[in-house]
């Protein structure tokens, strides 16, 4: 079993086997796309692995300092639509 939480308050029990990383590359697998192709946008201290495997780690301002810390980018709260800001100067930027 492996035991992990995203927050005050929650335990979240899985399978080994049953997480977002592998969940991901078995999609980017049958897309023919790489990890360094793949851009993540987390703010769970649970997703820090997903960070660390996508080619682009983005983290919003209202992450955890964990998940901060291990994105190569840093964006607006989720709550101020941190990941569409993001994607729209990233669209913006390669026009």
């Amino acid at each position: 079993m492996r035991w992990t939480s995203s927050g005050p308050g929650l335990l979240e029990v899985s399978a080994p086997e049953a997480e977002k990383v592998s969940a991901i590359a078995s999609v980017l697998a049958g897309l023919g796309i790489g990890w360094e192709r793949a851009v993540a946008c987390r703010r769970r201290a649970n997703d820090t692995g997903l960070l660390a495997a996508a080619g682009l780690g983005v983290a919003v301002a209202n992450a955890s300092a964990g998940v901060r810390e291990a994105a190569d980018a840093l964006t607006a709260c989720n709550d101020d639509d941190g990941l569409a800001a993001w994607l729209e100067g990233m669209c913006l930027c390669h026009v």
